[in-house]
């Protein structure tokens, strides 16, 4: 459900962002930071583990990379900076990201979702095989 989630918050940010209308920058980051935070949720979900409820990039990425997530050199520069377009995007009256800022978050966002996409679709494959192994040994 997480990853669904995420591609759906990633598609309203391409959409909203498509013609830099800034009228509608800070609705396109918030949606960018919300793919970016379910990513890293399912990763840790994917990985056995319970996923803390918060907003925080910057937690949720230290608590992936323990759990064998490659760093990233993206949300090590940017975590704090995401993680403040949350809050910042819906509440602020005065919203500030700069083009360089978002194409380095949706650049974040394209590579997580690569590692997660393929560590849900491993797993995917290794449950149907178990499934699989378990109906030819009931017909056996």
């Amino acid at each position: 459900m997480l990853l669904r989630k995420a591609e759906k918050d990633y598609k309203v940010f391409k959409s909203l962002s498509a013609e830099w209308d800034e009228e509608y920058l800070d609705l396109a980051c918030y949606h960018l930071q919300q793919a970016i935070e379910k990513l890293l949720k399912k990763y840790i979900e994917l990985s056995g583990e319970n996923y803390d409820y918060t907003h925080n990039i910057t937690e949720l990425y230290l608590r992936c990379t323990k759990l064998g997530l490659p760093e990233n050199e993206g949300l090590d520069l940017m975590g704090g900076t995401i993680t403040g377009w949350e809050a910042s995007s819906r509440y602020g009256d005065s919203f500030v990201a700069t083009s360089a800022q978002i194409k380095k978050a949706s650049s974040v966002y394209e590579s997580l979702y690569v590692i997660v996409k393929g560590k849900s679709d491993e797993i995917s494959a290794e449950q149907k095989n178990q499934e699989s192994k378990t109906e030819s040994v009931k017909w056996e």
